[in-house]
């Protein structure tokens, strides 16, 4: 696939938006259970709510033309089209860039494109992309350069980065461009890179039908505002494209990178989008441990990942060791776990090995090579480091299957801030004035009759949505924490209506204060 001119990108976002061809007239159009059926991979309600919209147009007007029902099956439902049907488009343009294929009165799309929303940041415009494997359970093999569209995976990567506005931002292995969507509208440069060359294709598209555009290295001018600065691409493996006798840095690192775990196979048949070539979960760890260098003072690297489990090592030890001697923070967040059966079947699924004469000879190697490297398990989810600059890393480790409130990334991005104020000491923390999230909410339960509550909670209802028990001691403090006094007369007051020693409540309340500042129920005023 080339690359659309300048002009060309101009006239098919012009021809989108005169159609419609956007995010909530899209959803629309297919309706709730079209919407459900592309989410379960089939086309046919969606297909079937085209079909009555169409029916409802030549209602109105005999031999109407339906633009946007017809460029939605021609990507969305990945059907073939009459090419008299999408009249609006430039056809030329796309035929001549291999993204659409015409063969006598049909045409056919090469690639996907479809429309990107997202409220959380409002970063919207069009993702450009293969298309979605074994749409309609039509399996087919996917092709080694496969470019993987927006998926569940960089959905969770988008809502899990933080928003704060940076200077800097990498997006490491950038796919089809989705993140560099969102870092271009809070960061001042934002730079994508991959390994594969037709990911790169696709990403600039996407980032130019979308707004946001890309720059050579030497583009350091001005940037248009409204959709994010230009977002400059470089090809390489992981750190490659920044070596050199200084280290490029950066305020904000996001990754999803190619982690899955399967056997080594020669280049020529790995899939680009999943698999890197390394040994078991080695592509992640070399991300872990080459991000230090690379990281700006105060900086932060978010990675979704998964890691090995290896026979009865804690995965925690394993992970403190990948930063060990890099004076970065690290927390991790396990979001799942799987056993070695349920990832293998979910990886091969994912190849289009369903159903196929190899599936058995593929699981058995997968098995083999597992048990060859002590691969008992894959644990999945978030991991954060950060150039805090202590002088003694904070390493924390947690399991967290649980709901969470997207996007979390307002939560992650306030981690550190709390890990900051839950290592102050005594004198600071006391003297300090903080007050209860605003999203936290106290709940109280008690048995009918009963004097007072039995268990009183303090509950998160954003981010990760963590609940915190409390007593009364405890309870009273959090709930006079309103930014207007010092934690210290605080707890001098609750400790006095309770008629206890304020030294010993002090001593008492203080490290489940730190908690809660950790755990993001308090924060700075």
């Amino acid at each position: 696939m080339s690359l659309l001119s300048s002009d060309a990108v101009d006239r098919l976002r012009d021809a989108f938006r005169s159609i419609g061809y956007l995010t909530d007239p899209v959803l629309e159009a297919i309706g709730e259970q079209g919407q459900r059926g592309l989410g379960r991979n089939t086309t046919v309600a969606a297909s079937c709510a085209l079909d009555a919209r169409e029916d409802r147009e030549k209602g109105i007007a005999a031999a109407a033309q339906d633009p946007l029902s017809a460029v939605i099956r021609l990507w969305l439902l990945r059907q073939p089209v009459p090419v008299a049907e999408l009249s609006a488009l430039p056809m030329e343009d796309l035929v001549a860039a291999g993204i659409v294929a015409v063969d006598g009165d049909l045409a056919r799309g090469e690639v996907d494109i479809r429309p990107y929303g997202s409220p959380d940041d409002g970063a919207d415009g069009w993702v450009v992309s293969d298309s979605t494997p074994g749409l309609d359970r039509v399996i087919t093999r996917t092709r080694p350069d496969y470019v993987l569209g927006v998926s569940p995976a960089s959905t969770s990567l988008a809502q899990m980065t933080s928003r704060r506005r940076v200077g800097s931002a990498l997006d490491l292995g950038c796919g089809c461009g989705v993140q560099s969507l969102h870092l271009a509208r809070h960061a001042g440069r934002v730079i994508a890179t991959d390994v594969n060359p037709r990911a790169l294709e696709m990403a600039e598209l996407t980032l130019a039908l979308s707004g946001a555009g890309t720059a050579d290295s030497s583009d350091d001018g001005p940037a248009a505002a409204s959709a994010g600065r230009p977002v400059e691409l470089r090809q390489g493996s992981l750190f490659e494209p920044f070596r050199g006798p200084t280290p490029e840095r950066f305020d904000l690192i996001v990754s999803n990178p190619p982690y899955v775990m399967s056997p080594p196979r020669p280049a020529a048949e790995r899939l680009t989008y999943r698999e890197a070539g390394f040994e078991g979960d080695g592509l992640v760890e070399a991300v872990v441990r080459g991000v230090p260098d690379h990281l700006a003072e105060g900086g932060t690297a978010q990675i979704l990942a998964n890691w090995a489990v290896l026979g009865d090592q804690p995965w925690q030890e394993r992970l403190a060791g990948w930063v060990a001697g890099t004076g970065c923070d690290l927390w991790v967040v396990e979001r799942e776990s799987l056993d070695v059966h349920e990832y293998i079947e979910t990886w091969l699924t994912d190849a289009g090995l369903d159903g196929s004469p190899s599936w058995h000879d593929r699981y058995t190697e997968w098995l083999g090579y597992f048990a060859r490297l002590g691969i008992t398990g894959v644990s999945m989810g978030w991991l954060t480091l950060t150039d805090a600059g202590r002088s003694q890393p904070d390493l924390s480790f947690e399991s967290w299957p649980w709901a969470i409130q997207q996007p979390v990334g307002p939560a992650i991005g306030q981690h550190r801030e709390g890990v900051d104020d839950a290592q102050l000491a005594d004198p600071q923390l006391l003297a300090g004035r903080w007050k209860v999230r605003d999203d936290v909410i106290c709940e109280s339960t008690s048995r009918p009759g009963a004097a007072g509550p039995e268990h009183i909670v303090y509950r998160q209802h954003t981010g990760l949505c963590r609940a915190m028990e409390v007593d009364t001691l405890l309870g009273g403090v959090l709930g006079a924490c309103d930014g207007d006094l010092a934690l210290g007369t605080i707890i001098e007051v609750v400790a006095s209506i309770l008629e206890a020693d304020a030294d010993q409540a002090t001593a008492e309340v203080l490290p489940r204060v730190r908690t809660a500042l950790r755990e993001g129920f308090l924060v700075r005023c």
